[in-house]
């Protein structure tokens, strides 16, 4: 095997790749995933330990990590123990600040596009519905 093998690689899952569409029946046996988009980066849950992790993922945030953890020895800290620990909390809650306001415009931007109407056959006749609902009845 070569050392770059740039091939794609397909991955195994359960989800079957072919569908069966019927057409106006408004119970479909099978569930497929919903036809909603999101592209939101974070939960609620998700948002602390996903942002830690990129925020370390830079080097010069490890970096100023390690020297504020040091400066905490008092016998290694010629300085004072906030002086350094400081400009990284700043640094970490202005960016939280900025994620969270990116995250905030990503989910206005997904329900807009979600709730676009689109014309759908039911009932023999064509019907008015949300993107999202499209798959669904």
């Amino acid at each position: 095997m070569p050392f770059f093998d740039c091939r794609i690689r397909q991955r195994s899952s359960r989800i079957s790749t072919s569908r069966i569409i019927y057409v106006n029946q408004t119970s479909q046996p099978e569930k497929y995933r919903s036809n909603a988009i999101s592209t939101a980066k974070y939960n609620a849950f998700s948002f602390f330990p996903r942002f830690l992790k990129e925020q370390f993922r830079r080097y010069s945030n490890v970096f100023f990590l390690i020297i504020a953890l040091l400066q905490q020895i008092p016998d290694v800290s010629p300085t004072g123990r906030i002086a350094t620990a400081g400009p990284l909390i700043i640094i970490l809650t202005v960016s939280a600040i900025k994620e969270i306001f990116e995250d905030i415009k990503r989910r206005k931007s997904d329900q807009t596009v979600n709730n676009y109407r689109t014309t759908v056959l039911r009932d023999c006749e064509w019907k008015y519905t949300p993107w999202k609902d499209v798959g669904f009845v």
